[in-house]
């Protein structure tokens, strides 16, 4: 019996498709925790069952899960852990609160896969020819949580400003006072975004690397007394029917440039970060479920 030139291509195809689907189907990648509580906080990256492992075997880092195979935003090398060469292996790391979940795939990579430069450092960019396994994906606890907190002086000597960024257009303050349990004064946030079409040129106003920035808010605390430590926490509401939810993070206020030789300003300590459980801070409304993140 003999096959035709188009028989042979066709069982060629067909015998590699296989090949490559069952070494796929082989291997498993799991991501835990799949449910993150604050921004930096660890992933573990557990693959099991590669039969090759190949030194330039990497696993992508996807966010939004639904990108494509090329998208990905970072990546790192299975070799990075010291038992690679096993096929099994797992890795930590962090991830920052992008306000989108992520997944995370693995990919068979050697060096009969045409390497190509990337970001002009001679550095290759990894083949996503070869597909292995992928997660399942991972999301923060509170995708809304206000992230990029930054302090600024105003042109008035008795203030300070307060920026941070949320997923969504929310109602937002900033409470602050003199004590940490004493947050008396309040300071309603104006918030402000902008999309794609706003943006000049390419690559930014192009899909390639657009993400959405959420929205920045902008809170000035006013009447601020020379020589004092103030403390402050930033809230933001998201209303839905009768339901709020607040969610802030906690700090001090760092001191001020002087307006002349001599005087005093507000002063005080940079925030830190970390994540308290909602259930670790009282009402203030009926209605309002509250999540804080405080620091010193």
């Amino acid at each position: 019996m003999s096959f035709g030139i188009e028989q042979k291509r066709a069982f060629f195809v067909l015998v590699v498709s296989v090949l490559i689907i069952g070494f796929a189907n082989g291997v498993k990648l799991e991501a835990f925790p799949k449910i993150l509580n604050s921004s930096g906080d660890n992933i573990t990256l557990r693959w099991e069952d590669i039969s090759s492992p190949s030194g330039k075997d990497w696993v992508g880092i996807y966010s939004p899960p639904d990108s494509a195979d090329d998208r990905f935003i970072g990546f790192i090398y299975l070799s990075s852990c010291p038992n690679w060469k096993k096929g099994s292996c797992s890795i930590n790391l962090p991830l920052i609160n992008l306000r989108s979940p992520y997944e995370f795939r693995i990919f068979h990579w050697d060096n009969s896969i045409n390497a190509r430069p990337v970001h002009g450092d001679r550095n290759p960019l990894p083949s996503t020819a070869h597909f292995l396994a992928k997660s399942q994906s991972v999301t923060f606890r509170n995708l809304n949580d206000p992230a990029q907190l930054h302090l600024a002086f105003t042109s008035n000597q008795d203030e300070m400003r307060v920026m941070f960024v949320t997923k969504d257009d929310l109602k937002s303050y900033v409470q602050y006072g003199l004590g940490e349990e004493g947050l008396d004064e309040v300071a309603e946030a104006v918030s402000i975004t902008y999309k794609q079409s706003d943006m000049c040129d390419a690559p930014a106003n192009t899909n390639l690397g657009w993400r959405d920035p959420g929205y920045i808010h902008d809170a000035v605390m006013q009447r601020l007394k020379p020589g004092k430590r103030y403390f402050y926490q930033e809230f933001a509401f998201l209303c839905i029917g009768e339901g709020k939810r607040k969610e802030g993070q906690h700090g001090n206020i760092p001191q001020s440039q002087p307006a002349e030789p001599g005087a005093k300003q507000p002063s005080g300590l940079r925030k830190g970060n970390s994540h308290n459980p909602a259930s670790s801070w009282p009402y203030k409304r009926n209605s309002c479920q509250v999540t804080k993140s405080k620091g010193k």
